[in-house]
């Protein structure tokens, strides 16, 4: 991806989405192949932008922000995640709740890559241990590559545990479930190689996903009462 300038120094959120038990992610909703709830979620985008960003849009742009774009606002892009991700969340028709918990979710972390100095290199195995340390829950990462074709990071995800009550927000993070080819790392990060550490992008937080994953135990079809299981915040 690339990012325009200047790219910012702390992690920021990619997105907040439903995945299943499998850590399979949910698909978005679709009235014939997915019909996640009884009633349609809200899509409209005047909608979406009065409701939802509008409200927080400083702190959208301030801890959610479109690193392609960063110099115009991120509706298209908060619009995307929306469609992609919160239309099969537990916040179908509340999209500003959606929102606010990834936003909560990452407020509340210490900075899960202090002790990881941008310009660095390290140890993929190195990188878990020091975000684990920090998230006390084990993590997910994922990899890039750079313009020389060098392996970096390119995510952090955390998992965490859906609320008993669609009400709830999401707080309780939990350990993500390690079914990526390498455990903890996907399959462009090399568990035993190395990789750099470039100035911080997109955090996805997983289980509600910074960018979060939720994680949930889905049916083919489901209601809010037996929907996917964790979520995933990816940043």
């Amino acid at each position: 991806m690339a990012c325009g300038t200047p790219i910012p120094t702390v992690l920021t959120i990619h997105g907040i989405w439903p995945q299943d038990a499998n850590d399979v992610p949910i698909p978005p909703y679709n009235a014939a192949t997915n019909p996640c709830y009884s009633q349609a979620p809200i899509t409209d985008p005047l909608v979406l932008e009065t409701t939802a960003f509008t409200p927080i849009e400083s702190n959208l742009i301030s801890l959610w922000p479109d690193l392609k774009n960063p110099t115009k606002p991120g509706t298209g892009f908060w619009e995307t995640e929306w469609l992609k991700h919160g239309t099969c969340s537990d916040y179908p028709n509340n999209p500003l709740d959606y929102f606010k918990s990834a936003l909560t979710l990452r407020q509340g972390l210490t900075n899960p890559a202090t002790g990881l100095t941008p310009g660095n290199r390290y140890m993929v195995q190195d990188v878990i241990k020091i975000i684990q340390s920090h998230t006390k829950a084990s993590p997910e990462i994922a990899c890039n590559r750079n313009k020389t074709g060098g392996l970096q990071l390119w995510e952090i995800r955390l998992c965490y545990a859906r609320p008993t009550l669609s009400s709830q927000m999401i707080t309780k993070i939990q350990n993500c479930p390690h079914r990526l080819p390498f455990k903890n790392a996907d399959e462009k990060c090399q568990l035993n190689g190395e990789i750099a550490l470039s100035n911080f992008g997109d955090v996805v937080l997983m289980g509600a996903q910074i960018s979060a994953p939720l994680l949930r135990a889905t049916p083919a079809v489901y209601d809010i009462g037996t929907r996917h299981s964790p979520c995933l915040l990816r940043l």
